[in-house]
């Protein structure tokens, strides 16, 4: 099978990730940070895109983007391909940094573009040594909360338009709870997918049916509406099949811990 259409138009929103090649580590000292920072602000005048938020993690990063005159595998081509030959060149080793292609969703409605910014900013939460959201380095977050001076080549104000309050009314978006809304079955598939390429493999382990047992124990934490359109993306053959899918389900989310969090954020982007 091929690869899919990349779906790149203009105007386009996407959220746009990737991931060390075998999960390896792509940041690796604070200068690698800023390099590749500095690189996105490159990327942005050459290609006249738009970063409105982004989070850079260990063996990954998160971008919202929008490409006002397309032109994204181009933006994410050359920001890879320059950060990949300076820390190549740095450490001394040679092949691949980053898995052959990035992934990246259309962002198609005003919720779903909250919702996808929201994310990107709270994925620090995942790591120990981050005191709050606000004071991880390498996010775009602290920047819409006041905490450290806007860059010019990343864009705020979107974002902040759509909660009232300012600074303070996202901030308490992005930290708070939220109210759960109708599932987006049409992105849910890549969404896991993303959501299980940011897990540890070992972690993991057998990927083959994982989607589907994320989407079955999210209909478990899910109820109204939302857990309606799960059903029906589902489509159970009778209630026994049901209740022995749910059961599976919670079998192996004990087994495979990591799980819970794929499922919480699951529901947290795509709910």
């Amino acid at each position: 099978m091929g690869r899919p259409v990349r779906l790149d138009f203009e105007g386009g929103w996407h959220h746009v990730m990737n991931r060390g090649a075998g999960r390896q580590a792509v940041f690796l000292t604070r200068g690698d940070g800023i390099r590749f920072e500095r690189l996105l602000a490159e990327g942005c005048e050459l290609n006249g895109i738009e970063v409105h938020a982004y989070c850079l993690m260990s063996n990954h990063f998160h971008l919202l983007v929008r490409c006002p005159d397309r032109g994204l595998s181009e933006f994410m081509q050359r920001v890879g391909a320059l950060y990949t030959r300076g820390l190549n060149a740095r450490v001394g080793r040679d092949g691949p940094l980053f898995r052959s292609r990035f992934r990246s969703i259309v962002v198609d409605t005003p919720e779903y573009l909250a919702r996808v910014g929201r994310y990107i900013h709270r994925n620090p939460l995942v790591v120990p040594s981050a005191r709050s959201l606000a004071d991880y380095r390498w996010s775009s977050y602290r920047c819409y909360v006041g905490r450290a001076p806007r860059p010019a080549w990343l864009r705020t104000d979107t974002l902040l338009d759509m909660h009232q309050g300012g600074r303070r009314g996202y901030a308490d978006f992005v930290e708070g709870q939220v109210t759960q809304r109708p599932i987006r079955t049409d992105v849910l598939e890549p969404v896991i997918d993303m959501l299980i390429d940011e897990c540890d493999p070992d972690e993991i382990g057998e990927r083959r049916g994982l989607i589907r047992v994320v989407t079955i124990a999210m209909l478990q934490r899910t109820e109204g509406e939302a857990r309606a359109s799960l059903d029906a993306l589902l489509e159970f053959a009778s209630s026994g099949a049901r209740r022995t899918a749910l059961h599976r389900a919670r079998s192996r989310l004990a087994e495979t811990p990591v799980l819970h969090r794929v499922v919480q954020r699951a529901l947290d982007l795509a709910a």
